[in-house]
């Protein structure tokens, strides 16, 4: 079996509800990169990844999609994708810190292979160490009476865990709404917020210690993802867990928060990553050291969402975030879903999804006898 072709596509993914953070800025749609690998025996594998994460990765859609077609693909052609770590070697020497484009081609090829092996995905990770899939759900910024109504919804739909963005002045409004949360669920849902590096060390240390009374289950990035400083003065100084995000962009990263006990947990994704490789490292330096995981992801489609899910389902991770693909106007992927606020996967050979090439604009392709 041999790959013949990498075919790279577009399609934006329009919010129903678009949303906002402090670092992200509005974002109306997902702007995804789809990535299909072909061999000559007629398998194929698919991947996706976010174009429009720079507040997170850095990337665009247009350098995902140039990335793949001048780097990445050559370096697949004509490989054996059974022999995966012989290919993911060859494309970690091919392009440096193209966690975007890297885990779209990541994702297709470990799809190509679970397939190519007739098994899903996490059992070509090792195999599953939980059965279920609980995923936290996220509420956005607004009045603390919308928070209320929204955190009650998520929790009659099944959901048991509940992040709250903060980190837009003033900060009494972020007290008002996680106060106006907790009163709405109750002591029985876990709680947490996420800043989205909106303060500064000390200043996170005194409004962490203003919102603790909530019970929270950690606060995540709290200051900017390059202050490690920073971050390991507001771990020291928290009686609440500290868990970083923007901050884990490789799997170096990890080891540097470990190190420096700069943090208690790490958030893991795909595309800051790059690919389900690089997030089972990470998560393998991050149990070594004895740092809390959470598998998530960056608000992606059901196929991202799907792989991050595979990957959560091998890995013995404390915290899921799998809800990304939820809130979509439409996907061209079909196979994943939500259900009592948990992933629920398709029991077939690789990912478990289908993906609708109809739907999707192509960018290029590269074949093995171009």
């Amino acid at each position: 079996m041999r790959i013949t072709a990498v075919e790279v596509y577009r399609k934006d993914l329009p919010l129903v509800s678009p949303f906002q953070h402090f670092a992200s800025g509005h974002v109306r749609a997902l702007e995804e990169v789809y990535v299909r690998l072909v061999t000559d025996a007629g398998v194929v594998g698919v991947g996706e990844a976010r174009g429009n994460s720079h507040y997170l990765t850095g990337d665009s859609p247009d350098a995902v999609t140039a990335q793949i077609l001048r780097h990445l693909a050559p370096a697949l052609l004509g490989r054996d994708p059974r022999d995966l770590s012989a290919c993911l070697d060859a494309l970690g020497r091919t392009i440096v810190g193209v966690h975007g484009a890297m885990s779209a081609v990541d994702v297709a090829l470990h799809d190509l292979v679970a397939r190519a092996y007739g098994v899903p995905v996490y059992v070509l990770l090792g195999g599953a160490v939980r059965d279920d899939l609980p995923s936290n759900w996220s509420l956005w910024y607004g009045p603390p009476d919308e928070a209320a109504r929204q955190a009650a919804w998520a929790v009659a739909a099944g959901f048991r865990s509940l992040k709250v963005r903060v980190g837009l002045e003033p900060f009494e409004r972020d007290v008002e709404r996680v106060r106006a949360v907790r009163e709405a669920v109750g002591s029985e849902v876990g709680l947490a917020v996420d800043a989205n590096m909106a303060w500064s060390a000390r200043q996170a240390v005194r409004r962490i210690e203003r919102l603790a009374p909530f019970g929270l289950d950690y606060v995540e990035q709290p200051v900017a993802y390059d202050d490690l400083d920073g971050l390991r003065y507001v771990t020291r100084h928290s009686d609440v867990p500290v868990m970083a995000d923007e901050s884990v962009r490789s799997v170096a990263d990890v080891l540097e928060i470990a190190r420096r006990r700069a943090a208690d947990l790490v958030h893991l994704k795909l595309g800051k990553l790059g690919g389900i490789a690089g997030l089972r490292r990470a998560a393998a330096v991050a149990e070594a050291a004895g740092v809390g995981v959470m598998v998530g992801q960056t608000n992606e489609g059901a196929l991202a969402t799907a792989a991050a899910a595979h990957c959560a389902k091998a890995i013995p991770a404390a915290h899921l975030e799998l809800y990304g693909a939820e809130g979509l106007a439409t996907d061209p992927a079909t196979g994943f879903a939500l259900r009592s606020g948990a992933a629920v996967l398709r029991e077939a050979p690789g990912l478990g999804v289908d993906l609708d090439l109809a739907a999707l604009a192509p960018v290029g392709v590269v074949r093995a006898d171009a």
